[in-house]
């Protein structure tokens, strides 16, 4: 397990999203904009902005399909 696959699994596991730092180096790694990644959850580039400046987190119904899109963008790595 790589050090980020163990930081999102010890957010996860607290129930959490991992730090805000890591939201954005790993989109900004899989070489996604934030409003390519917004269109894909079907929200704005700003909502996306927020959750990577953890000022808001996705709502219940996006919130474990981005946990997903960030595990796999940290095995990817």
């Amino acid at each position: 397990m790589t050090a980020v696959e163990d930081l999102l699994a010890r957010s996860r596991a607290k129930g959490g999203l991992p730090e805000p730092r890591l939201r954005r180096e790993l989109r900004e790694n899989a070489h996604l904009s934030q409003a390519e990644l917004a269109a894909a959850f079907g929200v704005t580039r700003s909502a996306v902005c927020r959750w990577e400046a953890g000022t808001r987190r996705p709502r219940a119904r996006l919130l474990e399909a981005y946990l997903e899109l960030l595990d796999r963008l940290a095995t990817e790595r």
